[in-house]
């Protein structure tokens, strides 16, 4: 089975909460798992304390999701550019 999850924005908060779980689960099952993610998360106020930019902190939440990618052991994920 192949399965989509979408979520509004990155960050490793999926491994905090039951859709982590649920995909990690997912995957040992065999399934195709795939996660999207809506925006490149870069817009968060967090990248002020870091005294980063856009473009930074929207590295740096792309490679938050590939850890997460391979922590769950998805099959792929990615994020829309908008």
């Amino acid at each position: 089975m192949r399965i989509l999850y979408i979520f509004p924005s990155s960050g490793r908060r999926i491994l905090r909460t039951g859709p982590g779980r649920a995909m990690a689960a997912q995957r040992r099952q065999g399934h195709d798992v795939y996660r999207l993610t809506l925006t490149r998360g870069e817009a968060t106020k967090v990248r002020h304390a870091f005294g980063w930019s856009l473009e930074q902190m929207g590295e740096a939440r792309y490679r938050e999701l590939v850890d997460v990618r391979t922590t769950l052991d998805l099959t792929e994920t990615s994020r829309m550019r908008m």
